[in-house]
């Protein structure tokens, strides 16, 4: 399993490395932000989850394959986030979900700013699992582009 250079690209195949990772990044996401606030200020914490959740969402989007249904060694279309759309609508649904509550338990927080920051984010990645699951529906990973 190796690419066109004979260099064996980075994935996560199984279900137990997907736990794995699920498990332990975010955690270390956290462990980050922490750092993060406690060298630059409190002010560096909620934009350092906000980089850390994006890198942890990019690392899985790219890396996570199933074999059954896609090439794992070729890189991923830009848009494709899943390799099957009920797992794209799942995790949509998820941040979406995310996104909503914290609007919903926005009034009244001292920190404004930082929960509709997170909100925002949070409703982006929703947007994108939702897309790309719609995309792959209608058949758009047939097509190389």
């Amino acid at each position: 399993m190796s690419g066109p250079d004979g260099r064996v690209p980075w994935r996560v195949l199984t279900p137990s490395g997907k736990l794995a990772y699920l498990l332990l990044a975010p955690v270390a996401a956290v462990l980050g932000a922490v750092l993060l606030g406690v060298a630059l200020g409190e002010w560096a914490f909620v934009p350092g989850a906000i980089v850390l959740q994006l890198v942890v969402v990019g690392v899985a989007v790219r890396t996570f394959r199933d074999a059954d249904v896609e090439d794992v060694v070729a890189p991923r279309a830009p848009w494709r986030m899943t390799a099957r759309p009920t797992s794209g609508f799942v995790l949509g649904g998820l941040f979406l979900v995310e996104s909503v509550s914290a609007v919903l338990r926005a009034p009244g927080q001292p920190d404004l700013w930082a929960v509709l920051l997170a909100a925002a984010v949070s409703a982006a990645l929703g947007v994108a699992f939702v897309r790309s699951s719609l995309r792959l529906r209608a058949g758009d990973h047939l097509d190389p582009r």
